[in-house]
């Protein structure tokens, strides 16, 4: 009887801990759901922040902030994360013009995030041209104008000029 009884016990102390086991599992997935809901608001409420403060620095009045709105903001936030506030940025600041003649229709945000997100990418990166090939194309640019310049007058119609000196 006492070997069934320990049985018994033995069963039930496991079961038992087995089963607090888990609830401290389920509190710690909650708390950690509950930490990265509030990111994601946070989140949201900086890419609001974002968008309606340039909205009023371009259009000098308040946008309106509709249903709409706050669903595609929370949808950028959970697709983009710690990228949405970057993307807002570069939509509320671009001068596309079909962005400018819809006063930057929330709807165009959520059909062009994926470019706006390869703006993104583009500009934290730096564009493909880098500072040295620029400072090189403009030294060079330099040196055919000085040479333009040391020709003027002459019939040289290497350097691009004719003998006015107009550029041919």
């Amino acid at each position: 009887m006492e070997l069934e009884l320990n049985m018994f016990s033995n069963g039930f102390t496991s079961t038992a801990t087995a089963k607090t086991k888990e609830k401290a599992k389920e509190k710690t997935v909650k708390k950690q759901d509950t930490e990265q809901d509030e990111k994601l608001k946070a989140l949201v409420k900086e890419v609001h922040g974002i968008y309606i403060d340039g909205y009023l620095k371009r259009y000098k009045v308040a946008p309106d902030i509709e249903a709409r709105f706050n669903t595609i903001v929370k949808r950028l936030v959970k697709e983009k994360v710690e990228n949405a506030p970057a993307i807002m940025k570069c939509f509320i600041d671009s001068n596309n013009p079909h962005y400018v003649n819809s006063s930057h229709d929330e709807r165009l945000l959520a059909r062009d995030v994926k470019t706006l997100w390869r703006q993104v990418q583009q500009q934290q990166q730096g564009s493909p041209v880098t500072e040295a090939i620029r400072k090189s194309k403009a030294q060079e640019l330099r040196e055919t104008m000085a040479g333009m310049h040391h020709n003027f007058g002459e019939k040289n119609y290497d350097a691009g000029v004719d003998e006015n000196g107009h550029l041919i």
